[in-house]
């Protein structure tokens, strides 16, 4: 493996749908009957954010994202540890996000 590309496709073990569903960690519970009339509200807004996570899953894992991620991300730089490398990652793949939902 040569680039952060390479790892991707080599490692990436786990389908879009268990990546959204890693995303769903906040439990919904209803403790009283006054909470039913919202029932209609909270599935709509659920629904919307179930949407919005498939599409940044699929966004982050399309090819030319991962393509540019692992241009701008390269190797390692010396000295840098293994935090350091995934924050830097990730600091990337947030402007890369971002760049290309403004243009949405």
């Amino acid at each position: 493996m040569t680039d952060f590309k390479d790892f991707y496709q080599y490692s990436h073990a786990k389908t879009k749908k268990e990546l959204v569903q890693g995303l769903n960690t906040i439990p919904i519970k209803l403790s009283t009957p006054l909470a039913i009339p919202i029932l209609g509200s909270l599935f709509s807004q659920k629904n919307k954010e179930d949407e919005f996570k498939q599409e940044i899953s699929d966004l982050s894992t399309s090819e030319p994202v991962i393509r540019e991620l692992s241009n701008r991300l390269g190797t390692p730089k010396e000295g840098e540890t293994e935090d350091d490398f995934v924050n830097r990652g990730k600091d990337i793949l947030r402007d890369i996000l971002r760049k290309v939902l403004d243009q949405k």
